[in-house]
């Protein structure tokens, strides 16, 4: 396969992804040599910031805190690449993901609603969007349209949380 097409493909994928799904997670070994040394490899936090500057809405560590050396560096490290790469205007960031995934076609009630609760959030310059949650679909389904500010669920229900 040429390279142009694997530089160009996994950029189509996350189009499709961001139509397709509610969230979308990077969960790739973003952080593998710290299963074993204190410090990433140099490519590790580009590949961090890679991620978010793309819109990915997580990021998840797995071996290298469920068996690594390190736990504790490797979130320390990640919580350092994310803060310098999440710009602090979120809205304008945001605001360049949010073509035409966001016409997705309503299957359920929530997502009749979830859209003008997102817009209405924004035409408000809502700091964020609060829903009560039972079962946390409400939550899910409101945060699928992307707003552009963080969508806060708020539970009494300890498997839900």
């Amino acid at each position: 396969m040429p390279m142009r097409y694997k530089i160009t493909f996994p950029y189509a994928l996350l189009a499709m992804l961001f139509a397709l799904v509610s969230a979308f997670l990077v969960s790739r070994y973003v952080l593998e040599s710290m299963m074993d040394r204190p410090k990433p490899h140099r490519s590790e936090p580009q590949d961090i910031a890679t991620a978010i500057e793309e819109g990915a809405d997580a990021l998840m560590l797995s071996g290298e805190t469920a068996a690594g050396d390190f736990p504790l560096e490797s979130v320390k490290a990640m919580a350092r690449v994310i803060r310098a790469t999440m710009p602090i205007d979120r809205r304008a960031y945001l605001t360049k993901f949010k073509g035409e995934y966001t016409r997705i076609p309503a299957t359920r009630n929530i997502h009749v609603i979830g859209h003008p609760i997102c817009e209405l959030a924004e035409a408000a310059r809502s700091p964020f969007i609060g829903s009560y949650a039972t079962t946390g679909v409400s939550a899910t389904m409101v945060s699928r349209f992307r707003p552009t500010m963080p969508v806060l669920a708020i539970t009494t229900n300890v498997e839900t949380a």
